[in-house]
């Protein structure tokens, strides 16, 4: 079986390792990193069902050296117990002015395990979207 990719990617199995900074009886936003490639990722939960389990998640790709200094960050957080959530949310602020915007959209109930649905979806794609809706 080949190793699912964030590149081809499609419903089955996650290729995603996935560090949830935000959580809400799952994640609503963090970092994650395809395993085969090594592309980086920080993904916000836009939407849930009304079970709040089956989640839609927009991800922006970011740089691996900022992904390294998030994750860098977030362990020094955990391993001093020091609060520094305004360093944190600074460096994801940066790590995000560099994108060109969410594109990859995934729909999933355990992101790390299993996607139920994808698509690669830029602005003009999402705006002819909500027009139609």
């Amino acid at each position: 079986m080949t190793q699912p990719c964030c590149s081809r990617l499609q419903r089955g199995a996650s290729p995603f390792i996935v560090l949830a900074l935000g959580w809400h009886d799952g994640p609503t936003t963090g970092l994650a990193r395809c395993a085969d490639c090594g592309q980086t990722y920080h993904f916000e939960m836009l939407d849930w069902d009304d079970e709040q389990s089956t989640r839609v998640y927009a991800f922006a790709k970011i740089e691996r050296d900022a992904y390294a200094r998030l994750i860098a960050m977030h362990d020094e957080i955990v391993t001093d117990g020091v609060a520094k959530a305004n360093r944190m949310a600074l460096a994801t602020r940066d790590a995000l002015a560099g994108t060109f915007g969410r594109s990859l959209y995934v729909i999933a109930d355990d992101l790390g395990r299993e996607i139920i649905a994808c698509r690669e979806l830029d602005f003009a794609g999402w705006k002819k979207l909500m027009d139609e809706s």
